[in-house]
Protein backbone atom coordinates (compact mmCIF):
# COMPACT_ATOMS: atom_id res chain seq x y z
CA UNK A 1 0.00 0.00 0.00
CA UNK A 2 1.39 3.33 -0.92
CA UNK A 3 2.81 5.65 1.86
CA UNK A 4 0.09 8.94 2.53
CA UNK A 5 1.40 12.11 2.93
CA UNK A 6 -0.14 15.93 3.73
CA UNK A 7 0.86 19.09 3.61
CA UNK A 8 -1.04 22.29 5.29
CA UNK A 9 -0.67 25.37 4.50
CA UNK A 10 -1.34 28.31 6.43
CA UNK A 11 -1.76 31.89 5.46
CA UNK A 12 -0.92 33.96 8.43
CA UNK A 13 -0.43 37.32 6.29
CA UNK A 14 -2.87 40.10 5.38
CA UNK A 15 -2.21 39.13 1.55
CA UNK A 16 -3.88 36.35 -1.09
CA UNK A 17 -1.73 33.67 -2.46
CA UNK A 18 -1.85 30.76 -4.70
CA UNK A 19 0.64 27.98 -2.57
CA UNK A 20 2.16 25.64 -5.40
CA UNK A 21 3.78 22.37 -4.58
CA UNK A 22 6.12 21.52 -7.38
CA UNK A 23 9.49 19.24 -8.07
CA UNK A 24 13.13 20.03 -9.64
CA UNK A 25 14.68 18.06 -12.60
CA UNK A 26 18.11 19.50 -13.25
CA UNK A 27 19.04 15.45 -14.07
CA UNK A 28 16.66 15.40 -16.77
CA UNK A 29 16.82 17.70 -20.37
CA UNK A 30 14.19 18.59 -21.18
CA UNK A 31 11.68 17.47 -18.60
CA UNK A 32 9.42 20.64 -17.31
CA UNK A 33 8.51 21.46 -13.52
CA UNK A 34 4.91 22.15 -13.26
CA UNK A 35 2.56 23.82 -10.30
CA UNK A 36 1.22 20.10 -9.10
CA UNK A 37 -0.71 20.86 -6.42
CA UNK A 38 -1.97 25.19 -5.62
CA UNK A 39 -4.18 25.53 -2.98
CA UNK A 40 -5.31 29.74 -2.92
CA UNK A 41 -5.28 30.97 0.47
CA UNK A 42 -6.92 34.53 1.65
CA UNK A 43 -5.32 36.07 4.57
CA UNK A 44 -5.64 34.05 7.64
CA UNK A 45 -7.23 31.16 5.55
CA UNK A 46 -5.73 27.12 6.39
CA UNK A 47 -6.09 24.41 3.56
CA UNK A 48 -3.98 21.65 2.96
CA UNK A 49 -3.03 18.93 0.13
CA UNK A 50 -3.22 14.73 0.74
CA UNK A 51 -1.59 12.10 -1.74
CA UNK A 52 -0.21 8.71 -2.27
CA UNK A 53 3.14 8.02 -4.15
CA UNK A 54 0.98 6.60 -6.89
CA UNK A 55 2.57 7.02 -10.52
CA UNK A 56 1.49 7.77 -14.11
CA UNK A 57 2.92 8.23 -17.60
CA UNK A 58 1.06 10.61 -19.45
CA UNK A 59 0.24 12.07 -23.02
CA UNK A 60 -0.43 15.43 -22.28
CA UNK A 61 -1.50 18.84 -23.73
CA UNK A 62 -0.18 21.89 -23.66
CA UNK A 63 -2.44 25.50 -24.10
CA UNK A 64 -0.31 27.75 -25.30
CA UNK A 65 -3.27 30.19 -24.47
CA UNK A 66 -3.11 29.64 -20.61
CA UNK A 67 0.52 28.79 -20.85
CA UNK A 68 -0.96 25.57 -19.35
CA UNK A 69 -0.30 21.29 -19.33
CA UNK A 70 -3.34 19.30 -18.92
CA UNK A 71 -3.18 15.18 -18.86
CA UNK A 72 -5.24 13.74 -21.94
CA UNK A 73 -4.31 9.75 -21.15
CA UNK A 74 -2.79 8.36 -17.65
CA UNK A 75 -1.66 5.13 -17.04
CA UNK A 76 -0.54 3.52 -13.59
CA UNK A 77 3.45 3.03 -13.93
CA UNK A 78 6.08 1.17 -11.94
CA UNK A 79 9.28 2.07 -10.64
CA UNK A 80 11.89 0.72 -12.82
CA UNK A 81 10.27 0.07 -15.90
CA UNK A 82 9.30 1.46 -19.72
CA UNK A 83 6.54 2.70 -21.08
CA UNK A 84 5.75 3.09 -25.04
CA UNK A 85 3.22 5.78 -26.51
CA UNK A 86 1.93 3.91 -29.76
CA UNK A 87 -0.07 4.88 -32.14
CA UNK A 88 -3.96 3.46 -33.04
CA UNK A 89 -6.61 3.91 -35.41
CA UNK A 90 -4.16 5.52 -37.56
CA UNK A 91 -2.33 8.62 -36.10
CA UNK A 92 -3.88 8.50 -32.26
CA UNK A 93 -0.90 8.33 -30.09
CA UNK A 94 -1.74 5.84 -27.15
CA UNK A 95 0.24 4.43 -23.72
CA UNK A 96 0.97 1.11 -24.08
CA UNK A 97 0.03 0.19 -20.08
CA UNK A 98 2.21 -2.87 -19.94
CA UNK A 99 5.50 -2.22 -19.32
CA UNK A 100 7.91 -2.95 -22.54
CA UNK A 101 11.28 -3.17 -20.05
CA UNK A 102 13.05 -2.32 -17.38
CA UNK A 103 15.37 0.47 -16.67
CA UNK A 104 17.10 1.63 -13.42
CA UNK A 105 15.37 1.33 -10.29
CA UNK A 106 13.88 4.63 -9.07
CA UNK A 107 13.21 5.79 -12.65
CA UNK A 108 10.40 5.33 -14.55
CA UNK A 109 10.79 6.07 -18.79
CA UNK A 110 8.57 6.59 -21.49
CA UNK A 111 9.31 6.17 -25.06
CA UNK A 112 7.57 7.73 -28.15
CA UNK A 113 7.47 4.67 -30.53
CA UNK A 114 4.59 6.15 -32.63
CA UNK A 115 4.62 4.70 -36.29
CA UNK A 116 4.20 6.50 -38.80
CA UNK A 117 6.17 8.53 -36.44
CA UNK A 118 4.53 12.07 -34.66
CA UNK A 119 6.02 14.35 -31.56
CA UNK A 120 3.73 13.48 -28.40
CA UNK A 121 4.05 15.85 -25.04
CA UNK A 122 4.73 13.48 -22.52
CA UNK A 123 4.31 13.68 -18.95
CA UNK A 124 4.73 11.72 -15.25
CA UNK A 125 2.35 12.26 -12.71
CA UNK A 126 1.89 11.60 -8.75
CA UNK A 127 -1.63 10.56 -7.54
CA UNK A 128 -3.50 11.41 -10.85
CA UNK A 129 -1.80 15.17 -11.49
CA UNK A 130 1.45 15.95 -13.66
CA UNK A 131 4.14 16.87 -11.61
CA UNK A 132 6.67 17.18 -15.12
CA UNK A 133 6.04 17.28 -18.71
CA UNK A 134 8.17 17.32 -22.06
CA UNK A 135 6.50 18.98 -24.78
CA UNK A 136 6.83 17.71 -28.16
CA UNK A 137 9.11 14.58 -27.51
CA UNK A 138 9.87 13.57 -31.25
CA UNK A 139 9.44 9.45 -31.86
CA UNK A 140 12.02 7.32 -31.36
CA UNK A 141 13.07 9.60 -27.85
CA UNK A 142 12.20 9.35 -24.44
CA UNK A 143 11.05 11.26 -20.94
CA UNK A 144 12.87 10.00 -18.00
CA UNK A 145 11.30 10.51 -14.77
CA UNK A 146 13.46 10.15 -11.13
CA UNK A 147 11.18 9.84 -8.11
CA UNK A 148 13.00 11.70 -4.71
CA UNK A 149 11.39 12.87 -2.12
CA UNK A 150 12.19 16.59 -2.47
CA UNK A 151 9.37 19.11 -3.29
CA UNK A 152 9.39 23.23 -3.23
CA UNK A 153 6.82 24.85 -1.54
CA UNK A 154 6.51 28.86 -3.04
CA UNK A 155 3.77 31.65 -2.98
CA UNK A 156 2.31 33.26 -6.03
CA UNK A 157 0.06 35.82 -7.00
CA UNK A 158 -1.29 33.89 -9.56
CA UNK A 159 -0.51 29.96 -11.15
CA UNK A 160 -2.78 27.26 -11.89
CA UNK A 161 -2.41 23.49 -10.88
CA UNK A 162 -0.06 22.49 -14.55
CA UNK A 163 1.23 26.30 -15.11
CA UNK A 164 4.98 26.38 -14.74
CA UNK A 165 6.64 27.55 -12.19
CA UNK A 166 9.61 29.42 -14.02
CA UNK A 167 8.41 32.53 -13.39
CA UNK A 168 5.96 34.92 -10.81
CA UNK A 169 7.64 33.19 -7.52
CA UNK A 170 6.42 36.04 -4.37
CA UNK A 171 7.46 34.21 -1.46
CA UNK A 172 9.84 31.01 -1.31
CA UNK A 173 10.48 29.01 -2.33
CA UNK A 174 11.26 26.14 0.72
CA UNK A 175 12.44 22.99 0.72
CA UNK A 176 10.35 20.01 1.53
CA UNK A 177 11.40 16.83 2.24
CA UNK A 178 9.94 13.88 3.70
CA UNK A 179 12.83 12.38 5.59
CA UNK A 180 12.13 8.71 7.92
CA UNK A 181 9.02 8.47 9.20
CA UNK A 182 7.89 12.04 8.76
CA UNK A 183 4.73 12.35 6.50
CA UNK A 184 3.07 15.39 7.66
CA UNK A 185 4.35 19.13 7.37
CA UNK A 186 3.40 22.24 7.90
CA UNK A 187 4.44 25.33 5.65
CA UNK A 188 3.70 29.05 7.05
CA UNK A 189 3.73 32.03 5.40
CA UNK A 190 3.96 35.42 7.91
CA UNK A 191 5.95 38.00 9.13
CA UNK A 192 8.72 37.88 10.73
CA UNK A 193 10.36 41.76 11.70
CA UNK A 194 8.02 43.27 9.33
CA UNK A 195 9.04 41.51 6.17
CA UNK A 196 6.42 38.70 4.80
CA UNK A 197 8.48 35.01 4.75
CA UNK A 198 7.45 31.43 3.54
CA UNK A 199 9.07 29.70 6.70
CA UNK A 200 10.90 26.47 6.42
CA UNK A 201 8.50 23.29 6.62
CA UNK A 202 7.38 22.14 10.32
CA UNK A 203 6.94 18.58 11.04
CA UNK A 204 3.30 18.11 12.49
CA UNK A 205 0.80 15.68 14.17
CA UNK A 206 -1.66 14.01 11.38
CA UNK A 207 -5.06 15.37 11.90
Amino acid sequence: MASSYTVHFKNSTKNAYHFAIYQKYPNSPGLESVAWQVRGLGPGATNRVDWTLDYQVAIADWDDDNQQFSGSQLKAASLGHVYEVKTTQGDIPVINPNPTETTGPGLIKLQNNTNPAKAVTMGFAIDRELVAAQKQVDAGEAGEFSVHPKYYVACFRNIKQGQLVSEGIELGPVLLEFEKENTNYTVEATTLAGRIVLKDPVSTHSS
